[in-house]
């Protein structure tokens, strides 16, 4: 037989999968003005993907991969969400919630994403569900926001993923 690249994936949907959260987003308008959204809530609805190669016949183990996730979406949950730039503001100052800073430009659905999907590899690696150096692998989050309008965000080093069968 021809020795074919495989890539091999696994995709998690569940609907407990998911977060309450508030944020706003900051941005300048077309006169170089700042400006706030107004402070509004999400229910955030996650999925994920891992690629990578088959260890004892899978990339990852399902049930504790899946543990993993909830985890981290619950450290999520209830929170609201700004940059780490706002963290000194009059504004985050006068927020009586529990805030979540985030290391990013602004607290899109984008960023959120990526700041998510970057906790739950380090909980995967922290767990030993995957291994450290993750040159095979890739990660995929998509984050729902409203019905329909969602970010997707990709982490993966290199194209090393792929593996010859």
């Amino acid at each position: 037989m021809a020795k074919f690249l495989a890539r091999f994936a696994v995709s998690f949907e569940d609907t407990s999968f998911f977060f309450y959260a508030e944020h706003l987003i900051r941005y300048e308008d077309i006169h170089g003005d700042t400006r706030n959204e107004k402070p509004h809530n999400h229910c955030y609805r996650a999925s994920f993907r891992v690629e990578g190669p088959l260890i004892d016949g899978c990339v990852v183990d399902f049930i504790p991969t899946q543990k993993v996730f909830k985890s981290v979406l619950s450290g999520w949950n209830g929170k609201f969400i700004l940059p780490k730039r706002l963290q000194s503001s009059k504004f985050a100052k006068s927020i009586e919630k529990d805030i979540r800073f985030i290391k990013a430009k602004n607290a899109t659905t984008e960023e959120i994403a990526a700041v998510v999907l970057s906790e739950f590899i380090q909980r995967l690696k922290d767990e030993e569900l995957v291994p450290k150096s993750l040159k095979r692998y890739a990660f995929t989050l998509h984050l729902e926001e409203n019905p329909g309008c969602f970010a997707e965000v990709t982490f993966a080093k290199k194209s090393r993923y792929l593996s010859q069968r």
